[in-house]
């Protein structure tokens, strides 16, 4: 996780001062690394957070024909499958020179063939284009505010109201939703004028400041009745596999949580299996009543598999202290309880590792609530 941000100014230079305090208001996102970058009306700011090509990689990264300019959050899974088909003089050995190089060659459109999770901003010098893409998913999040002054944009609200230096207003219509279904959809926000980049969407900004958003993925369209039933089960096997070994390319420590439910002790064991006699941490959180405890299967399925395993208390004064935190992290009041157990795991985990890997989606995917089974 990195956080990137920056300008498109309609006329004016863009603000240096204003990408200062953008950039940090999202130092949580990236203590590793921080740099801004500003050439008349385009500002760029990047906070890193390491996973990759430790010692280079540095953002903004731009072309070496200075074509593009780019700012990116994320992992590209892909990468070095789609560097073998660029001809390019590559000077760093990561996965942001990656998607330069790609743009270079191909143009925007060279983002449909990126697999991973992604926020990025690139600029396109020659068409003088600003260009926000938002993997297939959505899984890292990019908002942006569009007004008479340009654009602004942000992995998070609060790095856009850092660049403006204005209070935020909420927005009615939305706050309505959110308190009827603790959630807004995109491309709304809690906050008047601030939009999100829907998921599988890429928005482009060029000379006339008009604002042209696209959608480039969709999920395929499945039948129940298209599937073999013999072929299923393997083909699910397969798509995990690669699911979890594309997800360990990395140059630092990665673990998993673990809750002993299907979802994650599958992946825990697929992990344990592709890194062989390397140790694999896994975390798993508790709350001190054995109605609700998941820690005795999270143990279990630790003990059967084979790693270091760290459990985590989540006690009721959590609540009332890390509310204030996470709202501010979020740029919203918090809406599941779980998200303080998944906070205090973070927590612990980055005391041993640096990424981790988690079960999240596979109930979305699986059915694993009524819900889920009612929606498909």
């Amino acid at each position: 996780m990195c956080g990137i941000g920056g300008v498109l100014t309609r006329r004016g230079p863009a603000s240096a001062s204003g990408l200062e305090r953008m950039t940090h208001s999202l130092r949580h996102r990236g203590p590793d690394e921080s740099s801004t970058w500003v050439e008349d009306r385009l500002g760029l700011t990047h906070t890193r957070l390491s996973i990759i090509d430790l010692a280079a990689s540095h953002q903004p990264m731009h072309a070496v024909d200075r074509s593009w300019s780019v700012v990116f959050n994320g992992e590209i899974f892909n990468y070095r499958e789609l560097r073998e088909d660029l001809d390019y003089p590559f000077r760093t050995e990561g996965d942001t020179e990656v998607l330069v190089a790609g743009l270079v060659r191909h143009g925007i459109r060279f983002v449909e063939r990126l697999r991973g999770q992604f926020s990025i901003a690139a600029y396109d010098h020659t068409g003088r284009t600003l260009h926000l893409v938002r993997d297939r998913l959505g899984v890292l999040p990019l908002y942006y505010r569009l007004d008479h002054r340009g654009i602004v944009f942000g992995s998070e609200i609060k790095a856009i109201h850092a660049y403006l230096a204005e209070p935020p207003e909420v927005d009615p219509d939305s706050l309505d939703g959110y308190l009827a279904g603790r959630s807004v959809p995109a491309p709304f926000t809690l906050f008047a004028g601030v939009s999100k980049l829907p998921p599988g969407h890429r928005a482009e900004i060029g000379e006339s400041g008009e604002l042209r958003v696209d959608r480039y993925w969709a999920p395929p369209s499945v039948r129940a009745t298209d599937l073999d039933p013999a072929t299923t089960v393997d083909e699910a096997d397969r798509r995990i596999r690669d699911a979890v070994q594309a997800a360990l390319v990395a140059d630092v420590p990665v673990g998993s949580y673990l809750s002993g439910g299907v979802d994650s002790s599958l992946i825990v064991a697929v992990m344990k299996e592709l890194r062989g006699t390397a140790p694999v941490d896994t975390f798993a959180a508790g709350f001190g009543d054995p109605r609700v405890d998941e820690l005795n299967w999270a143990q279990l399925v630790s003990d059967r598999v084979g790693t270091r395993h760290h459990q985590v208390e989540v006690r009721a004064e959590d609540f009332l202290a890390l509310w204030p935190s996470l709202t501010w992290h979020r740029d919203a009041p918090i809406s599941e309880p779980a998200d303080i157990a998944v906070f205090r795991l973070a927590q612990t985990a980055r005391q041993h590792v640096k990424v981790v890997l988690s079960g999240e989606g596979g109930d979305e995917l699986f059915g694993g609530y009524p819900k889920y089974r009612f929606a498909s």
